[in-house]
């Protein structure tokens, strides 16, 4: 009995921890700088990098926040909470401050990853340049 009951502790904490996507902030992620982009530029390429990765749940360009999820993968994982935030969130600026999160949604959580660090790469990639192919130079 005493198996029982503790089985049904852990199944409604685990359920219950695959919570929501509002209670990421940006001290949950990694931040870095962007240079010498608009910030229409930086806020299509975080809506992009959501968007890649999973699905957008809320969108507020004037707070210069994006949060959205992914979905789990199996029974242990809960899936990830996503977020960008852009800081300051103005038009006027070259030079901004970009806040990412891909954590898990639940600390008990088995399996699964840690989109941060993709989150960051993706979202730079979007932002770089497009590279130009001109004609080839003789050897």
């Amino acid at each position: 009995m005493t198996t029982i009951r503790l089985l049904a502790c852990l199944l409604a904490l685990s359920v219950g921890a695959c919570a929501s996507t509002s209670n990421i902030t940006p001290m949950d992620g990694t931040t870095f700088k962007v240079r010498d982009r608009s910030y229409e530029q930086v806020w299509s390429a975080a809506v992009r990098t959501v968007s890649s990765l999973g699905s957008i749940e809320t969108k507020n360009r004037d707070n210069g926040e994006i949060r959205g999820f992914r979905a789990g993968s199996g029974t242990w994982d809960c899936g990830n909470a996503l977020g960008v935030f852009i800081d300051p969130h103005s038009d006027g600026r070259r030079e901004f401050a970009v806040a990412v999160v891909g954590t898990q949604f639940d600390f008990l959580q088995l399996t699964g990853t840690d989109l941060t660090m993709q989150m960051k790469s993706t979202m730079l990639a979007f932002l770089s340049p497009p590279r130009r192919h001109g004609p080839r130079q003789p050897r």
